[in-house]
């Protein structure tokens, strides 16, 4: 097999690769681990760890530095495009050695990268087949697991941009706004107009922190007024859907 053919298709660029690097920097990172204990184990035995991304540009490998120079000679070089070498869940036999290839698949089952391992000799091509077999399940759990985190971040995120809009918002609008939890009716949001109508109430001088947490049925029994009772009576009288 020539290696003149492969050098005719795409490569990425540098900056390019450098990019697609840092995008599977955390695949990398998980398939590192894997790698390492399956070198170790491998008995010295010629093979090759190769992640290529969804567009099948190899950008990774593991193994060791002799073996690993035999395939770029043949074409196996980072940045290039390997198309042809990476049909998915295939085992395809060279003269030089026998590549096995698996996809790996994100959150939504698309692909996301292919893993693959080559072997000078294909006496154990079962083994390794159960490797990257394995390799690939936990990988793409650890994918799923990363995007549930990542989703959770990110509607929390959205929770308290929204909930920082609206305090904003409150805080400029010139109209008593509060925010009680029932049944216990205490104050767990308010605006400036809102506390300073409760400062009026009690004749204290409370902090928008010290007005926090106050519950209504706590300010009628130390301050017997009207607008209390009104508030206490209107909404006691509401059932929770309606508050």
């Amino acid at each position: 097999m020539s290696s003149i053919a492969y050098e005719s298709r795409d490569r990425y660029e540098k900056e390019k690769y450098k990019e697609v690097l840092n995008e599977y920097k955390y695949i990398i990172k998980v398939i590192d681990s894997y790698a390492q204990i399956l070198l170790i184990n491998s008995d010295d035995e010629d093979i090759s760890i190769n992640l290529f991304d969804n567009n099948t540009y190899l950008i990774e490998q593991w193994g060791n530095d002799n073996y690993l120079k035999e395939l770029e000679d043949i074409g196996f070089k980072k940045g290039l495009c390997l198309k042809e070498k990476c049909m998915n869940e295939n085992i395809r036999r060279y003269k030089s050695y026998t590549s096995i290839s698996l996809p790996i698949k994100n959150s939504e089952d698309k692909l996301l990268a292919i893993l693959n391992i080559t072997l000078s000799k294909d006496t154990k091509i079962s083994k390794y087949n159960k490797s990257l077999l394995f390799i690939k399940t936990s990988l793409e759990e650890h994918i799923k697991e990363k995007k549930k985190k990542e989703d959770k971040n990110y509607l929390k995120e959205e929770i308290e941009e929204r909930e920082k809009v609206f305090i904003s918002v409150m805080e400029n609008f010139n109209m008593t706004v509060m925010v009680l939890a029932y049944p216990s009716l205490t104050i767990e949001y308010i605006n400036r107009p809102s506390k300073e109508l409760i400062n009026g109430i009690t004749g204290l001088d409370l902090s928008m922190e010290e007005v926090y947490g106050i519950s209504f049925y706590e300010i009628r029994k130390m301050f017997n007024h009207s607008l209390v009772e009104e508030t206490i009576d209107r909404l006691s009288k509401r059932n929770k859907s309606n508050i």
